[in-house]
């Protein structure tokens, strides 16, 4: 039922909270988001709600901005509005620093958590810098999806059951993306387009070498915790990690992500700033 929530029913929720309870709304795009945002706010003061998607963020503070209403804050993540140059359209829209909540998670010591509880040390000796290595990975299919949804190529790619154990090549203590299998993959699942292989193959080569792009600004969360999860299983994981799963493995990655990171980060800033901005509806949590 969540896909036929609207935008008109985030604002409407929005507005019949508030009549019984005051303060500050922080709409931000999904449960799972939510259920992180909430573990920072003064939840006496501050409600976190869900939209069921970015556009139905957007859309709903367009609607209660337009209604003139106060204390409403949004938090979307970024995905490439930095490298296509996008700017929120509103003081009220803040943006994760990385490409979304999970790689902010990721570049955050919550991995290192995962990796205490589920690495084998001499193996991750090996392995090297495993950010770097999940970044590496994940940026062939960073790329892929940004040039699918460039407005100039505007491919609309499916990328929905795209099987990363089949994408993601293990060999020893290495891990690497194969383009290839990954354009198979993309194809197989993608209906009534049609799709360059060279093109797209000599573009994602050329995005890699020209390392004009910050890695964190290309790839998406959910690629690298899958990445991740079968790092664990087939490359520096322990005996507890063989049968580990991707839910288990982003769930673990959530929790571990704390006020203290969280404080660390730019958009914990700009909150603080909107807060100053918008005297009378509180948002943070204070810590004692």
């Amino acid at each position: 039922m969540k896909r036929y929530i609207t935008h008109h029913d985030v604002a409407n929720q929005v507005r019949m909270t508030r009549s019984a309870a005051p303060g500050a709304f922080v709409i931000v795009e999904g449960d799972s988001d939510a259920r992180v945002y909430r573990k920072f706010v003064d939840e006496k003061r501050c409600r976190v709600i869900p939209a069921h998607g970015k556009s139905n963020v957007l859309s709903a503070m367009e609607t209660l901005e337009a209604d003139e209403t106060d204390g409403i804050l949004a938090i979307v993540d970024n995905d490439f509005w930095r490298l296509d140059s996008v700017e929120p359209n509103s003081e009220n829209i803040l943006v994760t620093d990385t490409h979304d909540l999970e790689t902010l998670i990721i570049s955050s010591g919550a991995l290192d958590t995962v990796l205490e509880e589920f690495g084998a040390p001499k193996k991750l000796l090996s392995i090297g810098n495993v950010r770097d290595t999940l970044l590496r990975t994940a940026l062939p299919i960073g790329f892929i999806r940004w040039i699918s949804s460039s407005r100039q190529e505007n491919l609309s790619l499916r990328f929905k059951d795209v099987s990363f154990v089949t994408v993601v090549e293990c060999s020893g203590n290495s891990m690497k993306t194969s383009i290839d299998r990954l354009l198979t993959e993309v194809k197989r699942h993608t209906h009534n387009v049609i799709i360059d292989e060279r093109f797209i193959r000599t573009r994602i080569s050329e995005l890699i070498r020209s390392k004009r792009h910050d890695p964190w600004q290309v790839c998406r969360g959910h690629d690298m915790v899958h990445i991740l999860t079968i790092g664990l299983r087939q490359v520096f994981g322990n005996r507890h990690a063989h049968s580990i799963g991707y839910e288990q493995v982003d769930r673990i990655l959530r929790l571990s992500f704390g006020f203290g990171e969280f404080s660390r980060t730019k958009l914990f800033t700009s909150i603080k700033n909107w807060e100053r901005a918008n005297r009378g509806y509180p948002v943070l949590a204070r810590l004692n």
